[in-house]
């Protein structure tokens, strides 16, 4: 990372570092844990859409299909995407074991409802 370089706003990074810090001590004490990341998940996605807004706001080129980084590397929609992706086990198991397992559970669907 550039010494230039800016960092992501203060409030996602915290959010990021409560995964981090929530999730390592989920892993400790697997049984003992109720770590619900629902309300986590949500604040980060208001940010991102804030940021995604902000971005578009800004009058992108729309066949410019850069990472918005690299289109402007003060933007902070792509600080937050780079900050977040950078995160294996969070993207993992927000795909993982959030989106696609229970997605399914909480609507209520089985395989044999596909059928």
């Amino acid at each position: 990372m550039a010494s230039d370089e800016e960092e992501p706003d203060q409030s996602f990074q915290e959010l990021l570092v409560l995964w981090d810090g929530r999730k390592s001590a989920e892993d400790a004490e697997p049984a003992v844990s109720d770590f619900d990341p629902t309300n986590l998940f949500h604040r980060l996605c208001e940010i991102l859409e804030r940021e995604y807004n902000v971005y578009i706001a800004s009058d992108p080129d729309p066949f410019d299909e850069r990472h918005p980084s690299r289109v402007d590397q003060t933007c902070q929609l792509g600080l937050h995407l780079k900050a977040f992706f950078k995160r294996d086990n969070l993207v993992k198991d927000l795909f993982q074991l959030y989106l696609r397992e229970n997605h399914f559970v909480r609507m209520g669907l089985t395989k044999n409802s596909f059928d």
